[in-house]
């Protein structure tokens, strides 16, 4: 039988670290909000949580690439959290592509 490896839902002990976008207020608030609730319901202590809010989601990418360098320490997991809400001017196009993509290569 082949080899499988699968994760856990057991939060217990890990050091979490939520990179957070401020830009988007109150969307933004209850992603953080629910994120915290289910690791607190998968057994992840508060104390063991740490948010660092960044200015938009532009700027996610590189706090989660530092979180995950171990700056300022080292996390079992680094969480994004952010929104760009679509409206009349072209900056959805200018932060949403660019911040995905920046992720998806870290």
């Amino acid at each position: 039988m082949a080899r499988q490896i699968q994760g856990n839902l057991d939060g217990r002990g890990l050091t979490i670290g939520i990179a957070m976008s401020r830009f988007s207020g109150d969307p933004c608030q209850r992603l953080l909000d629910g994120a915290i609730q289910k690791l607190e319901e998968l057994g992840t202590s508060t104390d063991q949580i740490d948010v660092v809010y960044v200015p938009g989601a532009f700027e996610i990418p590189i706090i989660a690439q530092e979180m995950s360098l171990g700056r300022p320490q080292r996390y079992d997991a680094v969480i994004t959290l952010g929104c760009v809400i679509r409206g009349e001017t072209p900056h959805f196009d200018f932060v949403a592509g660019p911040c995905a993509d920046a992720l998806m290569k870290l």
